[in-house]
């Protein structure tokens, strides 16, 4: 046997066992204790999102849970279109709905990521203990406050649940579409796994909710700084610096839905966002990235390399089931759609040549991020846990 082969063989029992780890913390759910209707507040941070804020809206408005008992609040990121005006139409009739301009509060005394900012002043501002986030180019479903206030215990810091890709009209069944809703649905089984298992290494700031004192015990956005990947940071500032804990809301009524990016050059300035932040923040992250690479990497050179043909599709199948697996618990346990299983064979193929490229291009390569509008290259970041 040669040594690609053994480094190979070696590759598939690490990625084995990393996967049947994952699996197996989805298993280890959280039951939902809290039944009373606690105050909470409602972030939503927008950059010109006129096409998407009152959709958003009106979803947070339906919501299965006592109007008095939840106020809303936007932040706007400088908008240059016509996303005030919406929300201000909406404000008529919302009562508890409130708009915060970013222009009318002092910058922070720290650099931040627009978002960050527009986040520091919605925690600041909120009223009540239990803050809920979304974005404005989400739809929540209508149990949606009621389940993740419920989810919270005493020893809860911060409570996140899936977000799922939901395209809208006949561009359901673009490539690009299926292809980034089965990637998030893999991400967040890794997630929800994983912080289950009480090693939180990421959430989606899209569908997350914390304590107002937890926040203000790290110092919030101001003492973490700057990052391109703000939810990341929180969750690992909490895991690190305090005791409260984060849950994973399995909940199928706390499932958000979002738009998908519309062009692969989008997708793929978010990936690399996701990447830039994530693995700024973590050494862990790194370590696990680098094993990740190397294995689709050899996996891909199995093709070219002299390497016995038989054991190269024998584990290039042992890694699909393993990856089926993954996108098969998330589907069933959260009642999604099936059929989008269907097309696990592109998506595989866009996991084998996506890890490689990414992998290399954050390990290797300089940082070039653009953002809602904004360009967020050569970034320096401080490797903090």
């Amino acid at each position: 046997m040669s040594i690609l082969e053994i480094l190979l063989l070696s590759l598939l029992a690490l990625y084995t066992l990393q996967t049947l780890v994952i699996l197996i913390g989805s298993y280890l759910t959280t039951d939902q204790t809290n039944m009373s209707s606690p105050p909470v507040s409602i972030l939503v941070a927008a950059r010109n999102e006129e096409n998407n804020i009152s959709r958003c809206l009106e979803s947070l408005i339906q919501q299965d849970y006592p109007p008095e008992r939840y106020e809303i609040i936007v932040i706007n990121d400088h908008s240059t279109d016509n996303t005030v005006r919406l929300v201000n139409q909406l404000r008529n009739r919302i009562p508890s709905l409130r708009l915060l301009s970013l222009a009318d509060f002092p910058p922070p005394s720290v650099s931040l990521a627009g978002k960050q900012q527009a986040l520091e002043v919605g925690f600041r501002q909120a009223k009540s203990e239990i803050i809920l986030c979304t974005d404005a180019d989400c739809i929540v479903p209508p149990n949606w406050v009621k389940s993740m206030a419920s989810f919270f215990q005493k020893n809860s810091g911060l409570v996140f649940a899936l977000t799922q890709i939901e395209p809208r009209g006949s561009s359901s069944y673009r490539l690009l579409n299926i292809i980034q809703r089965l990637d998030l649905i893999f991400l967040f089984t890794v997630a929800g796994g994983v912080a289950n298992l009480g090693i939180p290494l990421s959430c989606m700031g899209n569908n997350m909710a914390m304590r107002k004192s937890v926040y203000q015990e790290i110092g919030g956005y101001t003492r973490i700084g700057f990052s391109i990947t703000e939810d990341f940071a929180l969750v690992q500032w909490i895991r690190h610096k305090t005791r409260w804990k984060i849950h994973f809301n399995s909940s199928p009524s706390a499932v958000v839905s979002t738009n998908p990016e519309s062009s692969w050059s989008a997708f793929i300035h978010q990936k690399k966002r996701w990447l830039w932040g994530g693995l700024a923040d973590s050494k862990l992250m790194i370590l696990l990235l680098l094993p990740l690479t190397l294995f689709h990497l050899i996996l891909l050179l199995t093709f070219f390399a002299p390497i016995n043909r038989n054991l190269g599709m024998l584990i290039f199948g042992i890694k699909g089931l393993l990856d089926f697996l993954i996108l098969f618990r998330t589907t069933f346990q959260f009642s999604l759609a099936k059929h989008w299983l269907l097309f696990f064979p592109v998506f595989e193929l866009y996991f084998l040549l996506g890890t490689i490229f990414l992998g290399f291009a954050r390990l290797w390569g300089t940082p070039h991020i653009i953002w809602k509008g904004r360009n967020l290259h050569a970034i320096k970041h401080t490797l903090l846990f």
